[in-house]
């Protein structure tokens, strides 16, 4: 039986004295055609934010989950440095000095606002040579003629030859979505490796 590897990230709400999120990572093997548990969808469910990676063809697609799309953005910064590199950024950014910089992104729906973002966190990692290991949404506002515009503080450190083990050329349009759910909101987006 062929097997292949599904990571789940939960995240746990923080708590009102808590300064930091505590990440907690489940890996499982499971086959290819992966059935999870409805325990571990009910878990995150009820932390209602996080991010699940599954293997896509050749590809890779990141359903995201956060009670608001702030936190969706936020979520996809995680998984795609836990994609390309197999660790959380709290573990990559240990001992390195990180740089700040500010970023605005347009685009005509919350999808695509979500492939642009992923798409210039690849672009920094490509030409840059830095992983984003903290993220920050400042503003996130919709003009009257229905324009997204992000406005965020990222956090990066420079690239580790040894922890790149995923290279992405590009966050894609295919299988895109981006919606509210009764329990918060949810996307999907699919990575090209």
């Amino acid at each position: 039986m062929r097997r292949s590897s599904v990571s789940l990230n939960i995240t746990s709400p923080p708590r009102q004295n808590q300064s930091r999120i505590t990440p907690y990572l489940i890996c499982f093997a499971m086959p290819v055609r992966p059935i999870i548990p409805m325990t571990l969808f009910s878990a995150l469910k009820a932390m209602k934010r996080g991010f699940i990676a599954k293997p896509h063809t050749a590809d890779c697609l990141l359903e995201l989950y956060g009670e608001t799309p702030e936190e969706i953005f936020d979520q996809s910064a995680r998984a795609l440095l836990h994609e390309m590199t197999g660790r959380s950024p709290e573990q990559v950014a240990a001992g390195k000095t990180i740089s700040y910089d500010t970023i605005t992104l347009h685009a005509p729906s919350l999808p695509w606002l979500l492939v642009d973002w992923l798409n210039e966190l690849i672009y920094r990692y490509d030409v840059r040579h830095s992983y984003t290991v903290e993220t920050r949404i400042n503003r996130l506002e919709c003009s009257p003629a229905n324009q997204f515009t992000l406005h965020a503080e990222i956090g990066t450190v420079p690239v580790a030859d040894d922890l790149a083990q995923i290279q992405f050329k590009a966050a894609t349009y295919h299988d895109l979505r981006f919606e509210r759910t009764p329990d918060g909101w949810i996307a999907q987006v699919v990575l090209d490796v």
